[in-house]
C-alpha cells in the first residue's frame, strides 16, 4: 500500500486541508477492473466516490485537470467543489496517486488536498500551496508534489524552489499549479509572475511535518 507524506499544507484563510486516508472509493473501478478506462477517468471515478467527515462533494463538479506520470504511476490533480455541514460551499484541489498494474491496468490510492472557501474577500493571498511526498514502487523510489489554486488570475507563471536548490516551473492550467519530481524534498520557496515577467506573490515555507498516512 502506497504512502503519502504531507510535509507541508499552507492554508490562507479559513482553508481547510484535506487527506485522502480511508475514502471510499468508487465501486464501479472494482466491479470492472478490466475496463478500459483513462487515467483521467480513473481518477475521477475515485474521487466521484470519496467520502469526507463533514463534507459532501458534488459529483458533479468533480474534474482531472493535469496528470504527469512518474516512474510506476501517475499523479492527477482533480479539482471539485461542495460542501461543509454548516453548509458553506468550498473549492477542494487534489492529487490522487494512480497505480500502475499488471496487464495494462491503473488502480487510485489515496491522494491529498486542499479545500478553500470559493469567495472569500478576507483572504487576499493569491495562491494555496500544498506539497506532500509518497513512494512509488516497491523498491521505494519517492516522489515530491506541489501543487495549488491561484485565486489572482493574473498569474501565469509558478515556480517552486526545493530545499536541496533545485528550481523547477510549474505546469499551470485551469487556476491550478502542478509540479513532481523524483524522491523526497520539502518545498523552500514558491514565486508567481504575471504574463511579462513581474512578480505577482512570492513566499518562503517551513519545512514543517505536519500529516502522515
Amino acid at each position: 500500500m502506497k504512502k503519502i507524506l504531507i510535509v507541508l499544507g499552507l492554508v490562507f484563510g479559513i482553508a481547510i486541508v484535506v487527506l485522502a486516508v480511508g475514502l471510499v472509493r468508487d465501486p464501479i473501478e472494482h466491479q470492472n477492473p478490466f475496463s478500459v478506462l483513462s487515467i483521467e477517468e480513473i481518477a475521477v471515478r475515485h474521487a466521484k466516490g470519496m467520502t469526507v467527515a463533514g463534507f459532501r462533494i458534488d459529483p458533479n463538479t468533480v474534474e482531472a485537470i493535469q496528470k504527469v506520470e512518474i516512474n510506476d504511476m501517475a499523479l492527477v490533480l482533480v479539482q471539485y467543489s461542495g460542501y461543509r455541514t454548516e453548509g458553506e460551499a468550498e473549492l477542494c484541489e487534489m492529487v490522487l496517486e494512480i497505480e500502475k498494474k499488471p496487464l495494462k491496468q491503473w488502480k487510485a490510492n489515496g491522494g491529498s488536498g486542499l479545500c478553500h472557501k470559493m469567495n472569500d474577500p478576507l483572504n487576499t493571498v493569491p495562491i494555496t500551496v500544498v506539497s506532500g511526498y509518497g513512494t512509488s514502487t516497491l523498491l521505494d523510489r519517492g516522489y515530491s508534489t506541489a501543487f495549488g489554486y491561484l485565486r489572482d488570475d493574473q498569474i501565469t507563471k509558478v515556480v517552486v524552489t526545493w530545499e536541496d536548490g533545485l528550481v523547477e516551473p510549474a505546469n499551470v492550467r485551469a487556476n491550478t499549479y502542478l509540479t513532481v519530481r523524483s524522491s523526497g524534498f520539502h518545498v523552500e520557496k514558491v514565486e508567481t509572475y504575471n504574463n511579462i515577467g513581474e512578480v505577482v506573490f512570492e513566499s518562503d515555507y517551513p519545512n514543517t511535518e505536519e500529516s502522515k498516512h
